[in-house]
């Protein structure tokens, strides 16, 4: 797979992430959550690479630092929860065109599948009709971290079987800024 720990960190993205309640998310919060979302995805064991989106959001409801999570299973809730409740985690295939950002800072599903990857769909522009993403590999990806990617790409990668899930806020904050 691309990264071995996309699964931690899509979902620390995610949880750092306005409207939820800010936390400080690092290194070692992203790794945690990957090593959890291990112990709770849907293959038996930990002898294999990556994780699922499924098996973060069952972590973190189990630890306490979400209520729930909600799948969106079409663009047009995917448009809605990101519009109005806030990031999700989505797990997808990744492809070649998508390693790197073109010159307009788009992400795009072509070439061979290199991988599964698991990031933060963190924002949209209804002018362009675009989504945010937000990636673990650091500010030398795409915009100092973050690439664009289009409506009908995300739709395309949603029936690829990709996981779009949205964590609903936290039971309690863990600290008041």
């Amino acid at each position: 797979s691309v990264t071995l720990a996309g699964t931690g960190f899509g979902f620390a993205h995610c949880y750092g992430t306005t409207p939820r309640r800010k936390l400080f998310v690092d290194n070692e919060f992203g790794r945690e959550r990957y090593y959890r979302a291990r112990q709770e995805d849907e293959w038996a064991g930990e002898n294999y690479e990556g994780s699922s989106v499924l098996g973060a959001m069952e972590a973190a409801r189990k630890d306490g630092l979400i209520k729930s999570y909600h799948w969106a299973t079409t663009l047009n809730e995917i448009v809605y929860a990101v519009s109005y409740y806030g990031p999700l985690e989505i797990g997808v295939n990744w492809y070649e065109g998508m390693v790197e950002t073109d010159i307009n800072g788009f992400v795009k599903p072509t070439g061979e599948i290199v991988g599964g990857h698991a990031l933060c769909l963190g924002g949209i522009n209804w002018t362009y009709r675009y989504f945010i993403l937000y990636n673990s590999w650091g500010k030398g990806w795409g915009n100092l971290g973050s690439a664009k990617l289009h409506f009908h790409d995300a739709e395309r990668l949603l029936r690829e079987y990709g996981e779009f899930a949205l964590p609903k806020k936290p039971i309690l904050p863990l600290w008041i800024s």
